[in-house]
């Protein structure tokens, strides 16, 4: 068991998933430092398909806002899923990712 120094930054993220659906673009993570001190955080993406901005920052004692986006352009009809991983001299955190890219429309004549 490991008890964390709490006289030292500790990373809270929130929230622990992120689900896009089939039209969502652009969704909101929120990161804190529930210790005290500065915590210097970065965040890296494990897919091509996702993106985050920004990439670091450190906080104090307000709450940093990072957008995460996806782009389903070229990919196929289906589920997707990936991860955001954020790092810090508080501890580390993933955040799940999950979207849906739809089938493309038909035309139908009759």
């Amino acid at each position: 068991m490991t008890v964390p120094n709490p006289n030292s930054p500790q990373l809270s993220a929130y929230p622990a998933t992120l689900d896009f659906g089939t039209i969502n673009t652009d969704l909101q993570l929120n990161i804190t430092n529930t210790g005290t001190g500065t915590l210097t955080w970065n965040i890296t993406d494990d897919k091509t398909w996702i993106s985050t901005s920004p990439t670091s920052g450190t906080t104090d004692s307000e709450i940093d806002t990072i957008i995460v986006s996806v782009e389903r352009l070229g990919l196929n009809p289906g589920a997707y899923s990936g991860t955001v991983t954020l790092s810090s001299d508080g501890g580390n955190q993933s955040i799940s990712i999950v979207m849906s890219v739809p089938d493309e429309p038909t035309l139908s004549v009759s």
